[in-house]
């Protein structure tokens, strides 16, 4: 399994508009179009710093849906525990079958060491995370259990 950033934030050695270049969803669709048995997590859920829920995060979800081995994780975005609100509402959006396949998907991701830049604690981040009411005690099992097995060692 692969995990690649797709974020238009972090440590960058070079441009900005490169580096947004390089991380954007889209380009994995010719690597996957060859190998489409590929096992990649999207990381970050394609958070664009203006708009959590962007065009990045309706591309890894075709991607998703089209690949079956195709996940994303929700790693840093949970500093701001509205970002959950937002998330059940993208995932109340989504259409159909596809309204099935991505929660399968997503895995809880901290990227901690991120994270501590936007958070006072890491403890903090978990809480966010656990006491959100946005996401059912299901969801948020799979999003840390099942999923991630899945993607790991299935």
């Amino acid at each position: 399994p692969i995990t690649a950033h797709c974020n238009d934030e972090g440590y960058a050695t070079c441009t900005a508009a490169d580096a947004a270049k390089y991380t954007e969803p889209a380009r994995w669709e010719k690597v996957l179009k060859r190998y489409p048995r590929l096992k990649i997590n999207l990381a970050h859920f394609g958070r664009k710093s203006d708009a959590p829920f962007s065009e990045w995060s309706n591309k890894i979800c075709s991607l998703m849906y089209k690949y079956e081995f195709v996940y994303t994780d929700l790693s840093f975005n949970g500093f701001d525990p509205a970002y959950y609100a937002g998330l059940k509402t993208f995932l109340n959006k989504l259409p159909g079958k596809m309204a099935g396949i991505i929660p399968q998907r997503i895995m809880f991701g901290s990227d901690f060491m991120m994270s501590l830049l936007k958070i006072e604690s890491y403890s903090q981040y978990l809480s966010y995370y656990s006491e959100t009411p946005y996401l059912s005690a299901e969801a948020k099992y799979s999003f840390c259990s099942v999923n991630p097995e899945r993607f790991l060692f299935d």
